[in-house]
């Protein structure tokens, strides 16, 4: 309409379209709510949002663990722990840390099994980082 203005309203395909809407059911708010159940609505879309952290999580936590076992000297943050920390208002231990700690570990014992000790201490060094910088966001 605004295009065309008020002669773009003659226009076979805007008048079929025009005529179909007119004739469509109409709802009211009230009526959309009663049909709606938030509880599902909720309980669906927090699913979405962790799974979509879980994935990130995932992904975070399988970079560190390749640059580690890469030999690669890259700078790694643990800013997602970080953040999982800042976001937890009783400061305990969340799955992000469980996880990052579980990785280290994981790490560690495998350089001592194939005897790749360099990777072991440097994983040791990035541990202490990480506890370093989980202590300062606890306190």
């Amino acid at each position: 309409y605004v295009c065309a203005g008020r002669e773009g309203l003659s226009e076979p395909l805007v008048k079929a379209s025009l005529e179909k809407w007119k004739q469509m059911t109409r709802l009211s708010l009230s009526q959309i709510q009663g049909m709606s159940d938030a509880s599902s609505e909720f309980a669906y879309r927090s699913g979405i949002a962790e799974e979509g952290i879980d994935m990130k999580l995932e992904h975070a936590i399988a970079s560190i663990k390749d640059v580690l076992l890469g030999r690669r000297h890259e700078q790694l943050k643990f800013d997602y722990v970080l953040h999982s920390v800042r976001a937890e208002t009783q400061k305990k231990c969340t799955k992000e840390s469980m996880a990052t700690l579980a990785m280290f570990r994981d790490v560690v014992l495998s350089s001592v099994k194939d005897r790749s000790y360099d990777i072991g201490c440097r994983s040791f060094m990035l541990l202490s980082k990480f506890y370093t910088e989980l202590s300062e966001e606890v306190e």
